[in-house]
């Protein structure tokens, strides 16, 4: 029946849950869940593995009667030599070398050879120690997340992180699963939920999985950014300047925010408060103003709350520059213009003592963790962490293949223009402020402002873009700048040491570079480390592996690890999102369909069956053959 049928042309679609049904948040919450059990099961499998490896090695015959094939020229070096060669080997190579032959194998079970791994790839109290004036001042430290028991934890956790980096090298070559989210212009994931704007200002809520949409809301103008949040909050903007904000419980109906003069160009929910009381703190930019909202996610509809503006005076260096937020460490965002990040901290406020600062009107940027003779007390106006950038000219890097495996230690040295370390400095103004002095905005603003190399709408909006992305657990920050360039910061080192490594996206077809529009950080929970970089110009994803940024500061920290090409024939990346092994991609304003890569494998029947009825239902009906009349331009309908 009509009645019965779902319109997305007027308005809401209803996603509330049959009874006895969980609610998506309750799904979500299920399935991570089930993540973590199945994360937790196979690394006791793999712990169980090496140890069944090592046994099956002690119990196996000597040179006389090798299981394996015999290395040419093992015998011409000594066991400590191998093991010093072995020392200058990253994970995946060492776990090679074992493989070639048995004395080998023997070899790489050497202790120190995993525990000088782990400290690599992970750091160690001492690296923390050394880590002064950042963020990470009073925060529990890298290493204390990656404690390790013994030999076999350090090597179970190495052999984990470089399987799991390794699939994003074998991810190019099979095929995603098609899902019918055409019209995508931004997207974002929490959990087993994924939320996507659209052109045609639709915002859809649906199935991290399958792709099976649970929600549908018809805005009233375009929409610029999207963002979602834990609590099962999420936050869209529109080219108008508009903020709303939706539950994933609550029928998945809009509550406005707040309105400026300026479109939204970008959104960051940053959660605040303690598990009794939980709020977001939805942090938007328009022009060159940074706005603040809090909101309670236990109550819904949220009350009204009042929009404050954020003072961030260092990051506007010239007209047209356009900030960009992200979620951050702890009750901070992180913003960012083409040439200056900045790190704020959003749960202290100032003028109402005695008052809960999350419901406080007076709210103010304040500096993330600067030693104390970088800023003078509470008389300064505002206090940020904030990191110049004076980006050098940088020489464009050579093209990896489609799906191309890369990343040895041997290759990252030889290329010595791999990444360059930028210069960078922290400047106090007379006042005590932080202040930036910018050496050059090299058209840093007309870039932003014209989306990137992109096509806006019809009014001259910008496509949406996501330029920041913070890693809570690898306390690694990426930012994408000015010429192709995106950085990393170390945020629990001062800003004035600069930033720890950088990488220079080359162009495709070998002519000059291409800005990144997405940028994506692993979140730590996996161990991969894998940085991802979509272009401008569409074609394809780089992935890199920067597991060793925040360890080593040196140029070769940042590895490229693989190219993926475009999910098909004439299809451009316009967007995507990452969380764990799930990779969406959306195609753009243009673009039919989205596709999804999973990292584990090939998607189950489940899956293809979802897909399959989402294409059958998109699929365009034929027009039915309606009578017409015809009218002479002087005569009228009787």
């Amino acid at each position: 029946m009509a009645k019965g049928k779902r319109s997305e042309a007027r308005g809401t679609e209803d996603a509330s849950p049959a009874q006895g049904d969980p609610s998506p948040s309750q799904s979500a919450a299920i399935d991570n869940r089930r993540a973590r059990r199945a994360a937790a099961a196979a690394a006791a499998a793999a712990a169980q593995q090496l140890q069944a490896d090592d046994a099956r090695r002690a119990a196996a015959p000597g040179a006389d009667g090798e299981s394996r094939p015999a290395l040419a020229g093992y015998d011409q070096l000594s066991e400590e030599l191998w093991l010093n060669v072995l020392f200058n080997l990253d994970g995946r190579s060492a776990c090679a070398a074992a493989c070639a032959c048995s004395g080998l194998a023997r070899i790489a079970t050497h202790a120190e050879l995993w525990a000088r791994l782990d400290n690599t790839l992970f750091g160690t109290a001492e690296s923390d120690a050394r880590r002064v004036g950042g963020i990470g001042d009073g925060r529990v430290p890298r290493s204390a997340l990656f404690t390790a028991d013994g030999e076999r934890e350090r090597r179970a956790r190495v052999v984990g992180s470089e399987a799991q980096l390794h699939r994003w090298r074998e991810v190019g070559r099979t095929a995603p699963l098609a899902l019918p989210l055409g019209a995508m212009t931004g997207l974002d994931l929490e959990g087993a939920l994924g939320v996507s704007i659209h052109a045609g200002r639709l915002v859809r809520l649906w199935e991290a999985r399958t792709g099976r949409r649970l929600g549908t809301h018809l805005a009233r103008h375009e929409l610029s950014a999207c963002a979602t949040g834990a609590g099962g909050v999420v936050a869209v903007g529109d080219a108008c300047g508009g903020v709303y904000v939706f539950s994933v419980d609550a029928h998945f109906a809009p509550h406005a925010l707040h309105r400026t003069n300026a479109p939204v160009r970008s959104l960051a929910l940053v959660p605040l408060g303690d598990r009794a009381d939980p709020s977001i703190a939805v942090v938007s930019t328009s022009a060159r103003a940074v706005s603040l909202c809090v909101v309670r996610s236990s109550l819904w509809p949220p009350a009204d709350a009042e929009r404050v503006a954020l003072a961030m005076p260092e990051l506007i260096a010239a007209d047209g520059d356009l900030i960009s937020v992200a979620p951050g460490p702890v009750a901070c965002v992180c913003a960012a213009t083409a040439g200056a990040v900045g790190v704020y901290d959003l749960a202290a406020a100032r003028g109402v003592p005695d008052a809960p600062a999350i419901w406080s009107a007076n709210w103010e940027a304040h500096w993330a963790g600067a030693s104390v003779s970088a800023w003078r007390p509470a008389d300064a106006a505002a206090r940020a962490s904030l990191w110049e950038s004076d980006l050098p000219d940088l020489p464009d890097l050579p093209d990896l293949p489609d799906g191309a495996p890369s990343g040895s230690a041997s290759d990252a040295l030889a290329d010595g223009a791999l990444c360059d370390a930028l210069s960078a400095r922290l400047s106090l103004g007379a006042d005590g402020v932080a202040a930036a002095q910018h050496a050059h905005t090299r058209g840093a603003g007309a870039a932003i402002a014209g989306g990137r190399e992109g096509g806006g709408s019809a009014r001259g909006t910008p496509p949406p873009s996501r330029l920041l992305s913070y890693s809570q657990t690898w306390g690694v920050l990426a930012a994408a700048m000015d010429g192709g360039v995106v950085a990393l910061w170390d945020v629990r080192v001062a800003g004035e040491r600069g930033c720890a490594a950088a990488v220079r996206m080359g162009g495709r077809t070998g002519v000059g570079a291409s800005d990144a529009r997405w940028v994506h950080l692993d979140d730590g929970s996996s161990l991969c480390g894998a940085l991802l970089l979509a272009p401008a110009s569409g074609d394809g994803l780089c992935v890199y592996d920067v597991r060793r940024v925040a360890s080593a500061r040196a140029p070769s920290s940042a590895v490229p690890v693989a190219t993926l090409p475009s999910p098909a024939a004439g299809a451009t990346v316009g967007c995507f999102a990452a969380q764990e092994g799930l990779l969406v991609v959306g195609g753009g304003a243009k673009g039919s369909d989205a596709w999804r890569y999973r990292l584990d494998g090939q998607p189950d029947e489940e899956e293809q069956a979802e897909a399959r009825r989402g294409a059958k239902s998109a699929r365009t009906k034929p027009a039915r053959n309606l009578p017409a009349q015809c009218f002479k331009r002087t005569s009228r309908p009787q």
